[in-house]
């Protein structure tokens, strides 16, 4: 078994380097390495950990720029709460007071709408340089999708987007968490819905979920006005973002990049300019399938007497 070999300290950089440069997908690394994708997220906490002896490399730079994010992130968190209590105290006194015109009033919302945005903002910084572990439990992956549209039905409706679904018949179930996977749903979901709005103010979008050998593909389709090269190299990166200042933190995509190899999975994404994006999302197979939880449901129900 692979897991009963000894590696050497350098096979083990070499192999979680080319993982963390993402030239390199998951399931390509193992293959390459000839080694389990649990050995390797284990080999790659260790490296982000500083555990592998003295790195001198991406390892340990990236482990520090998280953990001076973390603690950035914790004072921000503080100062918020602070602010945003003496701001709501004030907020409710003012509106209190039947003397305002409706004009301060709606500048008063603006404000408690921005306290509400900076609070989001720094929990998803938070949710980024933490990257809990996922705590996994079988679901039906389409069953996740709808929901996650569903969340998004009226937004979608109003920008005048119609939506397409293929889901393939009987598909296996996943061992996910369920909570982390519908958050990379709505990253792609509203990023699609902000590009076709925008670009020509209506637009559709397709979602396709099949099997293709031992994994399940997802794939969201969107006809917005595409990316260039350029934008697209960096797309999984921190804090890039192509929105307007205030419209987006640039965290959303890198950190579903995140859960998706913590999954064990890989994601990618296709465009041209002019010619829509494709992201698309590859989990491996370890749940069971329709037909077979329904057998199970079966010969495990107790009868009616």
């Amino acid at each position: 078994m692979a897991n009963q070999r000894s590696f050497s300290l350098e096979f083990k950089r070499q192999a979680v380097q080319e993982l963390l440069s993402g030239e390199g997908t998951a399931a390509k690394v193992c293959r390459r390495y000839n080694i389990g994708s649990g050995l390797l997220y284990h080999w790659k906490t260790q490296y982000l950990k500083g555990k592998f002896g003295n790195e001198g490399d991406d390892g340990v730079a990236l482990k520090d720029r998280v953990e001076k994010l973390e603690r950035l992130v914790g004072k921000l968190t503080l100062e918020n709460e602070f602010l945003k209590k003496g701001l709501q105290s004030s907020l409710s006194q003012s509106q209190r007071d039947g003397r305002l015109s409706p004009d301060v009033r709606e500048q008063l919302q603006i404000i408690e709408d921005g306290s509400q945005r900076v609070k989001e903002i720094i929990k998803r910084m938070l949710t980024f340089a933490r990257q809990s572990k996922p705590v996994k439990s079988l679901v039906d992956i389409t069953e996740l999708i709808e929901n996650t549209l569903a969340l998004r039905a009226y937004v979608l409706k109003t920008a005048n987007i119609e939506v397409a679904k293929e889901y393939e018949r009987d598909l296996p179930w996943l061992t996910i968490d369920a909570s982390q996977m519908q958050q990379v749903f709505l990253n792609i979901i509203v990023n699609a819905e902000f590009a076709m709005k925008n670009s020509h103010g209506r637009g559709k979008l397709s979602v396709k979920v099949a099997t293709v050998g031992d994994t399940l593909r997802i794939t969201f389709s969107d006809d917005g006005p595409g990316m260039s090269k350029e934008t697209l190299d960096k797309l999984f990166q921190p804090f890039f973002t192509t929105k307007e200042p205030g419209e987006g933190t640039g965290l959303g995509l890198s950190l579903s990049r995140s859960i998706i190899l913590e999954h064990g999975g890989e994601i990618k994404a296709e465009s041209e300019p002019g010619q829509g994006t494709i992201f698309t999302i590859t989990l491996p197979i370890t749940g069971l399938s329709n037909l077979e939880r329904g057998f199970l449901s079966l010969i495990l129900t107790p009868r009616r007497k």
